[in-house]
């Protein structure tokens, strides 16, 4: 039965409540039964309830947006790096995504994730090069504040999958700590010596191609730049006018000839999130059911 459970019980009682609720009762009433507290028992009962189906309504939309299934290319390069993320969730080891900014690494980490038996566990994110350096050992390994434990992005994810963006932004401190995690699945937290022990998944992106991490990378996947895969330009933008019309609720059903013209000759420095943002931008602009070439952006109408 998913119902949540309120024990009534006398004064007497609620210690024999209070066991209840550790074999899974909600709340429990003590008796007489107030009307106004029975009502908030309930009232809370019912916010708890709600918050757990929107939980599992957006675990249930990630596992549908970072499914394999949705991945959008014809280009070898990518159909390869694809089919190493495959590989990489089938197994536990570290894994190194490379790339530029905007080419797909922090969804390919999804979707090793969601792929995995981790999927029901936590996947927390974190872009170390937006990390103060000072502050980055305690927010990724944790610390010891006053007689506090604070948990860190790595223990937080215990059992999950924890994707560091931009690594190579760590100093040689977190480095070293990166490397005993990774070879011996322990951690200390700053300000401490005690050894944790967590199980938690590691996969690591960065726009550069050299740095320490790649030693203890038994997975290393590499995505192309988009201008290096022209050929999945249209594929790509008719996937986002589907996106993105669906969530504006307009009727748009593709692009026009010109448009998709000045899509193929741009260089696109921001890769497929840049064109992602360009086609969300024509959408917002456009009326019609087809796209035309004056809703794109000024940077990108030059031939």
């Amino acid at each position: 039965l998913d119902a949540e459970v309120i024990v009534t019980a006398d004064c007497k009682a609620t210690k024999i409540a209070q066991k209840t609720m550790q074999s899974g009762a909600w709340s429990y009433v003590v008796k007489p039964i107030s009307l106004q507290q029975l009502s908030l028992a309930i009232d809370r009962a019912l916010e708890k309830k709600q918050l757990e189906t929107n939980l599992r309504d957006l675990h249930k939309q990630s596992i549908e947006k970072y499914s394999f299934r949705n991945t959008v290319t014809r280009d070898k390069e990518m159909q390869y790096a694809v089919e190493l993320a495959k590989q990489a969730s089938t197994v536990h080891v570290p894994v190194l995504i490379t790339g530029e900014r905007g080419t797909g690494k922090h969804m390919l980490a999804n979707m090793i994730h969601i792929a995995s038996s981790r999927v029901l566990e936590p996947f927390i994110s974190a872009d170390l090069s937006c990390i103060d350096q000072k502050a980055m050992e305690s927010a990724v390994f944790g610390c010891v504040n006053g007689s506090r434990n604070v948990r860190g992005i790595i223990e937080r994810a215990d059992r999950g999958t924890v994707f560091l963006s931009e690594i190579t932004a760590a100093p040689a401190s977190v480095q070293e700590k990166f490397s005993e995690f990774i070879e011996y699945g322990v951690l200390c937290r700053a300000g401490s010596d005690e050894i944790v022990h967590t199980n938690t998944r590691l996969i690591a992106a960065s726009s550069a191609d050299e740095y320490l991490f790649r030693q203890f990378s038994q997975i290393s996947i590499h995505l192309p730049l988009l201008k290096e895969r022209k050929g999945d330009i249209p594929l790509l933008a008719n996937h986002f006018v589907s996106i993105y019309s669906k969530r504006s609720e307009k009727r748009i059903y593709g692009i026009s000839p010109e448009f998709l013209s000045f899509l193929m000759s741009y260089d696109w420095p921001g890769n497929v999130r840049e064109l992602s943002n360009v086609i969300e931008y024509a959408i917002a602009l456009t009326n019609e059911e087809i796209i035309c070439s004056s809703s794109l952006p000024k940077s990108v109408r030059v031939m």
